[in-house]
């Protein structure tokens, strides 16, 4: 039968898991995967996938390590340790009788036997919670999210470009239009003001003859310009413009102002709906980096307790020949104990 020593030596270094990154990284690929966006369905139902996988992962790990902490304080809670160190004392101390050296003997084998068990189950339980985190962690990582989504996000900004330059060049077209036909409605306000409808019903004087009305200058000016505006509007070149020609001209610029709008509303929309979807995308974009910090924590996680399960297991022997078992398990508790209190402190 092996000896255990209650002082071993444990050189093996646990990762370092930032609880609080792989936390706000499940909460913030759940708020993310929310996306409604419309033609990134395909990347919306991953997005969903991804945000149920890691806080599936997210549980596992909090209730892990809630159970194993658990199961290993109580071992530790237990007299094994200190009851072995005083029986190896006894049994070299020269002031016991052998009588009571083989009960101590028999005491011991019966300690170890039942160390032993406890260890066992302790293993078996850091390997279901290990493979079980393992799963999930796999189950999050084979989620592939952003295939493809570069080049649709390139095609979708570049259409983003297009539809912006777009609507300037309409918006400015409808401000030279409304220009044009504000400068008809002030001339036709002009015209009306000074009760000169019947006079221009037939023919509205141009050159010296419209300078002999009485009216002031900038009005003159203005009736002029409007005139210049209704020809170019109308395609009058030759003729003359009677008074209707003038609200004819500004129904014709209504209209392409109309026109316009409409057009300007359909691109407007065009661009929400891109905007949406080019949102949407970098949102799977950032699911994904956030996905990469979950398993990667849940990895640094996996790696500390397979070295746990294999420093035990080479420990063990089927008569439980285990040099410097306290050691890994209280370095595993304050391990657990550490990634729980940063729970806590969320």
């Amino acid at each position: 039968m092996a000896e255990i020593s209650t002082f071993p030596h444990s050189a093996l270094n646990y990762p370092d898991v930032n609880i609080k990154a792989l936390n706000q990284g499940v909460k913030n690929i759940s708020h993310l995967a929310q996306l409604k966006t419309e033609g990134v369905e395909v990347l919306q139902e991953k997005a969903l996938r991804v945000g149920l996988y890691s806080q599936r992962l997210g549980v596992n790990v909090r209730e892990s390590l809630s159970s194993l902490q658990v199961k290993l304080k109580n071992i530790l809670a237990q007299t094994y340790f200190t009851t072995l160190e005083e029986i190896d004392e006894a049994l070299v101390s020269n002031d016991i009788d052998e009588e009571s050296k083989s009960e101590m003997r028999k005491e011991r084998l019966d300690l170890i036997k039942s160390l032993g068990n406890d260890i066992a189950q302790l293993r078996k339980l850091f390997i279901e919670k290990t493979e079980l985190l393992d799963k999930s962690a796999a189950d999050l990582h084979n989620v592939i999210i952003i295939e493809g989504t570069d080049k649709v996000l390139q095609a979708e900004q570049l259409r983003q470009k297009q539809l912006t330059e777009d609507i300037g060049i309409k918006e400015l077209e409808i401000k030279e239009i409304e220009k044009k036909r504000d400068k008809i409605i002030e001339a036709l306000d002009i015209i009306r003001e000074h009760n000169l409808i019947d006079a221009f019903n037939d023919l509205i004087p141009t050159g010296e003859n419209l300078s002999e009305l009485d009216l002031a200058k900038p009005e003159l000016e203005l009736i002029k310009q409007s005139l210049e505006i209704t020809k170019k509007v109308l395609g009058q070149f030759s003729a003359g413009l009677k008074y209707i020609d003038l609200t004819e001209a500004r129904r014709k610029l209504d209209n392409q102002i109309d026109t316009i709008s409409t057009r300007l509303t359909e691109l407007n929309h065009q661009l929400e709906k891109s905007d949406e979807l080019v949102s949407g995308i970098n949102a799977v974009i950032k699911i994904d980096k956030e996905k990469s910090v979950v398993v990667a924590e849940a990895e640094k996680l996996s790696h500390a307790w397979h070295l746990f399960i294999n420093e035990i297991a080479a420990l063990q022997g089927t008569a439980l020949n285990e040099i410097g078992l306290s050691k890994p398990l209280i370095k595993q508790q304050s391990y657990l104990e550490s990634l729980i209190k940063q729970f806590v402190q969320l």
